[in-house]
């Protein structure tokens, strides 16, 4: 889908807006348009996958997750391409995981994980994570985070 300058003001509104929802009659008063056509922008860059959510960001401190860390994670070498797709799955649908990264090096995942503390990851990382057929394993603890979730804008 190519965007033109009125998709990438919309995406810009609601990214930086402070609201849960921005409303369509405040993107289409800032944009000078009508709500239907914001509508319809809406519609059609969330059914090209442009916008795939709306997210509410939480301070994990401030519901009891505070620890935050990263947790690279090597397989053993024998595992099939289907089976490391399988643990993708897994390591996804542990409630105190994240985000679920695949990266290019060393490791075959990198977990976002957010717990209440060094006893709760202890325990992630005794019932859930080292169950799997893991070859290597490193826990990054974070101390402070300085930019996390900014919005991704389109090119203009």
């Amino acid at each position: 889908m190519k965007l033109d300058q009125l998709d990438v003001k919309i995406i810009e509104i609601i990214q930086r807006s402070d609201m849960l929802t921005p409303k369509l009659s405040k993107i289409a008063e800032v944009l000078g348009t009508t709500n239907a056509t914001v509508y319809r922008r809406i519609d059609a860059l969330k059914k090209e996958g442009v916008i795939i959510g709306h997210t509410t960001r939480i301070d994990g401190k401030l519901v009891g997750k505070g620890l935050q860390s990263f947790i690279y994670l090597k397989l053993q070498r024998n595992i099939s391409k289907d089976e490391k797709e399988e643990i993708g799955k897994k390591l996804s649908e542990i409630e105190s995981v994240e985000s679920v990264y695949v990266p290019i090096g060393r490791w075959n995942y990198l977990i976002k994980v957010r717990s209440s503390g060094i006893e709760d990851l202890d325990h992630i990382i005794g019932e859930e994570i080292s169950k799997l057929p893991l070859e290597e394993m490193e826990v990054e603890f974070i101390s402070r985070t300085l930019k996390d979730g900014e919005p991704i804008l389109p090119k203009r």
